[in-house]
């Protein structure tokens, strides 16, 4: 297992090319290593931003009006001190999409 944040590579905005010729915007974050590692890959119509909320506000007591963390993409810094990648992608709907 991994400790710490400053072991994570974070690359936002990775445009990733779909069968119809749609890129879908994704933020990919990994460990810090030079093997590759298996990823855990969410597809999220909220934008691709949210669960990245996780490594930025502190843990909020539940019920919380701000924010309770829970999020179905999942903890990013678990899952990357795990040893996993972590793509995140905003869906086909979403307004961050591009046609090339």
């Amino acid at each position: 297992m991994l400790k710490g944040e400053d072991l994570m590579v974070i690359e936002k905005d990775v445009m990733v090319p779909m069968r119809d010729e749609i890129h879908l915007a994704a933020d990919i974050y990994r460990p810090d290593v030079t093997e590759k590692v298996p990823a855990l890959i969410c597809l999220i119509p909220y934008g691709k931003e949210i669960p990245a909320l996780s490594l930025t506000l502190p843990p909020q007591a539940r019920p919380s009006s701000l924010w309770n963390g829970v999020i179905e993409a999942g903890d990013i810094n678990a899952v990357v001190t795990h040893g996993y990648g972590h793509v995140i992608a905003d869906d086909a709907g979403s307004a961050v999409q591009k046609e090339f």
